[in-house]
């Protein structure tokens, strides 16, 4: 029997986002980026009302005011409209403000609580996984956004201290140790399972009547080492069950994640013509990419006729793990001639095809006309997104793997990871044995490249010179014992732009890659792309094309790519230096929240604050950069930017004076 009355609409903001009724089906289409951002807002509202200010503040921070109300207005009427399958108003709209109503409506988060918080038991900041399609709308919306996850990420952080500290209590007490993962039930708890329902039931507002669960097993504890050995055991059965129903995960553990690529969705030869264009292109790109396998599968496509179970099972039998699914499709006729739209999705088959990532663009309406350059750009912008997205996703799938058991590839992944979420000495723990081993692999050789580039900018460890060189030494090295690839490229421009000497080795890189022909909405590298750019801008005292790349670098929706650690707090230096000091100011409060045990974030956003002379958060700040380093000297920062003009160099000593850290 149900607990209570169904909701009518259900919003799910962990992952990609969706509105769904009752009966599944999608209210507001993937293409309504503005209604689904209004409906994100008042999501992210706790169910109180919201004014149109800040909702128009928000969506089109960048226009006048009339238009920002004008264009409100037609968003809430295809809001509305949209609403109109629902017996009851889910939203109540009034002349001020727009609340969903409780009661009738639901979202996921808020049903994250002590004993669901496991789901995000194999990620390093839940945060990432907010709303992760709708970065870009607006710069207003991301800054508002980026507050969000970080608080989202410090309250499941909260809430995994609480359920590890009742967990060790119950340890002491001598009572029986139970860690389900979320939606696991136990066979004596299904009287009162109202505390151990997954989160998408939580987010429906029902109560599991689903008579199938897996069994965890329970254990008795008596002494320490018993508790230790039962979390062991209670980690490999909660491993077991989190990769169902994908088979062999020692073999799957072992190598390198695998990656089909295929197209899907439809029968008209000029779409299939060109679809298949893009997925060669595509599959030629990602050869000698680092931490990917590319498989190929037959057919190489998807009937839009076959069920996705079908093709799941047909791609896992073929070696497949992964599928970016490209499809290509018409939106609108316009004379004799359609426009066409290329969508791009990267789904786990071990996990019933999830959407990991998605990205589109539209095509020229020539069905003619060959790839141009900024398609090819998109390509290159996609493979350089679902490297790491896919690597991370995999590592992810193992979560309490004994290190001593890893690979070298098993262990530069999980060291980078450890180091973007801020446990530096950690990190380069989990990395020493890749660091020391042969480069069996590509990815070990990336792995040690970004590793030195972490500690060098992010740590101002005070052998940046040399840290500098052992990484583009790395990169060279993988790329001439491997295929060279354009993850290769990226990476050896990005490092060369950190000495002044081989400035023209990042210029001469850069020009032969076509990823900045246009942006993406999801492009996590974006930052660590521009920052070269920025920087050789400024080295030809370009300062008006320097000031013109500050207003793309937003920040991502996730921060999967490991250079972000880097170039995202980099970018609050930058606008510093450009004499962009509110800016550099607003990005540094957001850096921080994102990135709180990294130094460089508090570093930049330190500086920044010297530009105000009415701040009194700069001994805080100070407080905060000691405490994670407290050798940390005016000296070793100076010596971590050699790189910089003369000018610049000047500006940011100056300011470091004022900051009160030691010469």
């Amino acid at each position: 029997m149900l607990a209570r009355k169904l909701p009518l609409l259900r919003l799910k903001l962990i992952g990609q986002m969706e509105a769904l009724t009752v009966s599944g089906d999608e209210l507001i289409s993937v293409g309504a980026k503005r209604t689904r951002g209004l409906l994100a807002i008042l999501a992210l509202s706790d169910h109180k009302p919201v004014s149109r200010k800040q909702i128009t503040e928000l969506l089109w921070s960048k226009r006048p005011p009339e238009f920002g109300r004008a264009s409100l207005r037609q968003e809430v009427f295809r809001l509305t409209e949209a609403c109109r399958v629902f017996d009851e108003p889910v939203v109540q709209v009034t002349r001020h403000t727009l609340t969903l109503v409780p009661g009738l409506t639901s979202v996921d988060i808020d049903g994250v609580s002590d004993s669901t918080v496991g789901i995000f038991a194999d990620i390093e900041n839940a945060g990432d996984m907010l709303l992760n399609e709708m970065n870009g709308l607006d710069p207003a919306f991301d800054t508002w956004l980026a507050i969000k996850r970080a608080i989202f990420s410090r309250r499941v952080q909260e809430l995994r201290k609480n359920r590890s500290s009742s967990l060790v209590a119950a340890s002491d007490d001598g009572s029986v140790l139970n860690v389900p993962h979320a939606g696991v039930m136990e066979p004596d708890d299904r009287q009162g399972m109202s505390d151990q329902v997954s989160l998408s039931t939580l987010a429906a507002g029902v109560e599991s009547e689903d008579t199938s669960y897996v069994s965890m097993p329970e254990i008795l504890l008596s002494s320490e080492a018993d508790f230790a050995a039962a979390a062991e055991q209670q980690q490999d059965a909660f491993i077991n069950f989190f990769n169902a129903p994908g088979a062999g995960e020692d073999v799957l553990r072992q190598r390198a994640p695998t990656l089909a690529v295929i197209r899907n969705g439809t029968d008209n030869p000029d779409l299939v013509m060109l679809a298949s264009d893009l997925v060669e292109r595509v599959e030629l790109m990602m050869t000698g990419i680092a931490g990917l396998t590319p498989v190929a599968v037959s057919p190489s496509w998807v009937s839009s006729t076959e069920k996705s179970s079908d093709w799941t099972q047909r791609l896992l039998s073929q070696g497949a793990d992964y599928a970016l699914m490209c499809t290509v499709y018409h939106v609108h006729k316009k004379g004799d001639l359609q426009s066409r739209v290329c969508l791009l999705r990267l789904v786990d088959l071990h996990r019933g095809s999830q959407v990991i990532w998605s990205t589109r663009i539209f095509v020229s309406d020539s069905p003619k006309e060959n790839l141009n350059e900024g398609i090819v750009g998109f390509l290159e912008r996609t493979v350089l997104s679902l490297q790491w997205k896919t690597i991370f996703h995999h590592a992810s799938r193992f979560p309490g793997m004994d290190r001593k058991k890893q690979t070298p590839s098993e262990a530069t992944v999980n060291g980078l990871m450890t180091l973007m979420s801020g446990v530096y000495d950690t990190g380069l723990e989990r990395l020493d044995p890749a660091k020391h081993s042969v480069f069996s692999d590509s990815i070990i050789g990336i792995g040690a490249a970004i590793s030195e580039v972490i500690a060098a900018c992010a740590y101002f460890k005070d052998d940046y010179c040399e840290r500098i060189t052992r990484a583009r030494i790395c990169v060279q090295r993988s790329a001439n014992m491997f295929v060279p690839a354009i993850d290769d490229s990226f990476l050896l421009a990005f490092i060369s732009s950190l000495t002044p000497e081989s400035m023209s080795v990042t210029e001469a890189v850069l020009s032969g890659l076509h990823i900045g022909e246009a942006w993406d909405i999801e492009a996590e590298w974006r930052s660590a792309y521009l920052v070269p750019l920025t920087l050789l801008a400024l080295e030809r005292g370009d300062f008006e094309s320097a000031v013109k790349y500050l207003p793309d670098m937003r920040f991502p929706s996730t921060n999967d790519h490991p250079l972000s650690i880097v170039s995202i707090p980099y970018t609050v230096l930058l606008a510093f230096l450009l004499n962009e000091e509110l800016k550099s100011v607003l990005l540094g409060r957001i850096v921080i929240a994102v990135y709180p045990q990294i130094p460089s974030a508090l570093l930049y956003y330190l500086v920044a604050l010297t530009s105000d002379p009415e701040s009194v958060e700069k001994e805080d700040i100070l407080a905060r950069l000691l405490q994670l380093d407290p050798s940390l000297t005016i000296g070793r920062v100076m010596r971590a930017h050699p790189h910089l003009t003369p000018g610049a160099r000047n500006k940011l000593e100056k300011a470091l004076l004022q900051t009160g850290l030691r010469p």
